[in-house]
């Protein structure tokens, strides 16, 4: 097994980071219920962190659906990810919408994968 280097092993004892970023707006039309995401990071700044907040916020501060669809060809490991999907007036949505994806299964024989997530609205 390879030892890790001084900078590598500095790196791995360090703190994680945390930040918050909020929206005036949000909590004005949720309250309570307004869009709350925290995640612990190994972005090596803390502006790295700070960007990261301010666009999940972004991403999560929209209406949201849950929804299933099933997309041609076999796409492995979309857990967590966001991918655009075409709705054409599904959902009201007029062209395409991005969503978070929730799960995925692959149906190799049939050569589709089925995604639920969230997109927004």
């Amino acid at each position: 097994m390879t030892a890790a280097t001084i900078t590598r092993a500095e790196y791995l004892k360090s703190a994680d980071r945390y930040a918050v970023a909020e929206s005036a707006i949000l909590t004005a039309r949720w309250g309570e219920r307004a869009p709350d995401t925290q995640q612990t990071s190994a972005l090596s700044t803390q502006a790295a962190a700070d960007a990261e907040a301010a666009r999940q916020l972004a991403l999560m501060g929209q209406p949201m659906a849950d929804d299933e669809v099933e997309i041609t060809g076999i796409h492995r490991n979309l857990r967590g990810r966001t991918i655009r999907i075409a709705y054409d007036g599904r959902l009201g949505i007029a062209g395409t919408a991005d969503m978070i994806v929730v799960s995925s299964t692959v149906d190799d024989k049939a050569g589709v994968t089925t995604v639920t997530g969230f997109v927004r609205l």
